[in-house]
């Protein structure tokens, strides 16, 4: 969004982008996200399998 010139504080994100490096990026540059996890992915069973 940055390089588009875009500026934001928070983002609603598909879940084809999901990914470590995309996570650092919003993070560091201080943008709040709502984005949806893949099923499959170890991270969301250990999430929802903790529920």
């Amino acid at each position: 969004m940055k390089n588009q010139g875009i500026s934001t504080s928070c983002a609603l994100i598909d879940a084809g982008y999901f990914s470590e490096a995309n996570l650092s990026l919003l993070l560091e540059a201080g943008i709040f996200f709502l984005i949806r996890m893949l099923a499959r992915l170890v991270m969301y069973r250990g999430i929802v399998g903790g529920m």
